[in-house]
């Protein structure tokens, strides 16, 4: 098995088990980013790539309590526990984009009932996470972690462990500043390239 054969075999098993302190630890310095691609994946993630996470209701912004306000840094926090999953525009169909939303309005209506849902997407080059203006070094790992059906799927994992609270809220707003903040929000009435009115919350609809 070569090295990024092994790199593979990890990343297969951490997208189940893991998370990013076990990846930290397993491959520092962002070993795994050079992972052989899986059959019918798409290889390593190069800077320029476009990613996409889409903000719900009520993990990303409470529809509930605070209706009116946007994303905030916190929409990284997921960097530093088990991967923030995103999808890669480069790649992605319009069905897998769709199904990504679906899987999130599935999850967060059963969470949440009429405030659970899909708000938005915003949208992010690799290289903003990997290493966003003003680091000295690199932030996070943007890793190639194809699920079934969802072949453009990847995780941004912090690069080292950070257990200090307001280390991580450092972090977060620096990569925050990094993508745009608020400004990198576009809610599902404005997204073209899927169907995002389906998968709004129901107390949106009138």
């Amino acid at each position: 098995m070569t090295d990024d054969e092994h790199k593979r075999a990890y990343l297969d098993w951490w997208k189940e088990n893991g998370d990013a302190a076990h990846m930290a630890t397993s491959f520092p310095y962002c070993g795994c980013e050079t992972a052989d691609p899986v059959l019918g994946g798409f290889g390593p993630i190069n800077d320029e790539e476009r990613l996409r996470y889409f903000a719900v209701s009520r993990s990303d912004i409470d529809l509930k309590r605070s209706p009116k306000k946007s994303i905030t840094s916190s929409i990284f926090k997921r960097c530093f526990k088990s991967g923030m999953s995103v999808c890669r525009l480069t790649h992605a169909s319009r069905a897998e984009l769709n199904f990504s939303a679906q899987i999130l309005h599935e999850y967060q209506v059963r969470e949440h009932g009429e405030f659970g849902g899909v708000l938005g997407v915003v949208d992010f080059a690799a290289v903003a996470a990997r290493r966003p203006a003003g680091s000295i070094e690199q932030i996070c790992c943007v890793v190639d972690t194809p699920l079934s059906e969802r072949n453009a799927h990847a995780d941004v994992v912090s690069s080292k462990i950070v257990d200090e609270p307001e280390v991580q809220t450092s972090l977060r707003l620096l990569l925050f500043n990094a993508i745009g903040g608020v400004k990198a929000f576009v809610p599902v009435a404005e997204v073209t390239d899927c169907d995002l009115l389906a998968f709004r919350p129901a107390a949106l609809v009138s």
